[in-house]
């Protein structure tokens, strides 16, 4: 007897791989999408939902949901007396940090990963593209693994970070932002700083307390052999009776004087520096017929700075002399 044989040919299938690049949700499996050599791009291994690119088309069986990438922040005022910041309209300070907040990436699709102009397979609300189906279409056994990974696509979400303010005595040094594992993964010193979010972060602001500088004018009279006394420093948040020697109030002068470095005036007694901001104005150094000479004041030693300032040398004028318009001492007529 004559038999014949007739075979019997099944279509090939292949999964596709999603490579959510960084989304935090949701987590497709590896095999989430399947295709059919000449059928197009499924959602379920039994080929029944076919993802359709014709937008005029029912039952087009979108990706969904599509992927999500949100990242949380949390803001902290730092350490410097008073510092607040206002964020969504709340006022932030120690007391009732952190302002918390999420950054999200925007979704663009998935791609193609192998080509250098990367085609769009799934638009941005899930759909299968054109592309998406052809390419789909012609996965075949020489198909590589490269080839059926398709990418998730994203435009970066940012967040600008709000400009504190502190009580007086600190400069405001931008923002340091440190990831889960304590590791700084951004820092700015600008006014205004805008951060890309691409992991959770923790971000506090950051100060040093200010160092101001203390000039000293001889106002119209003759420096000493010396010179002018050159310039202290001070900061607001220490001990009034600190002075410092440099402009980093790092070197401390447990003594500061003026003693050599008092000015003179021809007709006329240094009288001390002082502060030309008082009213009336307040002797901070003492002066030629002080004790001690040239020495810190009781109101040199309680005085506060909250900015740079300048001290003004004043002179009284000796016995038969007066002061004249030009600041000079001249005799009587």
């Amino acid at each position: 007897n004559n038999c014949y044989f007739t075979a019997n040919w099944a279509q090939t299938d292949f999964v596709i791989i999603l490579d959510q690049n960084g989304a935090t949700s949701p987590s497709y499996p590896s095999d989430y999408l399947y295709t059919r050599l000449n059928s197009g791009v499924y959602l379920d291994s039994d080929r029944t939902k076919l993802m359709k690119f014709d937008p005029n088309e029912a039952n087009r069986n979108p990706l969904d949901p599509t992927p999500k990438k949100t990242f949380n922040v949390n803001l902290y005022p730092g350490e410097a007396s008073g510092a607040s910041f206002e964020f969504g309209g709340v006022t932030y300070n120690s007391t009732n940090a952190p302002a918390g907040t999420s950054v999200s990436h925007t979704f663009n699709g998935f791609y193609q990963n192998t080509e250098s102009s990367p085609k769009q397979y799934i638009d941005s609300d899930g759909y299968i593209t054109e592309d998406g189906h052809l390419a789909g279409r012609e996965y075949n056994a020489d198909s590589t693994e490269a080839q059926r990974t398709w990418v998730a696509n994203w435009t970066q979400g940012s967040l600008t970070l709000p400009e504190p303010t502190a009580s007086a005595g600190y400069t405001y040094n931008g923002w340091s932002c440190v990831n889960g594992a304590g590791i700084t993964v951004y820092s700015c010193t600008n006014q205004s700083c805008s951060v890309t979010v691409d992991q959770n972060l923790t971000c506090t602001a950051q100060w040093t307390e200010a160092c101001y500088e203390i000039k000293f004018n001889d106002n119209g009279g003759t420096p000493s052999s010396n010179g002018t006394h050159p310039s202290y420093y001070k900061k607001y948040n220490d001990d009034n009776n600190k002075w410092y020697t440099n402009a980093t109030c790092a070197s401390v002068d447990d003594d500061p004087t003026v003693a050599n470095n008092m000015p003179s005036k021809e007709h006329a007694t240094f009288t001390g520096y002082y502060d030309e901001t008082q009213n009336p104005d307040l002797k901070i150094f003492a002066g030629t017929n002080d004790t001690p000479q040239g020495g810190l004041t009781s109101d040199g030693a309680a005085w506060t700075v909250s900015d740079n300032a300048t001290l003004y040398a004043q002179y009284e004028c000796d016995d038969l002399y007066h002061l004249m318009d030009d600041g000079s001492c001249g005799s009587c007529p």
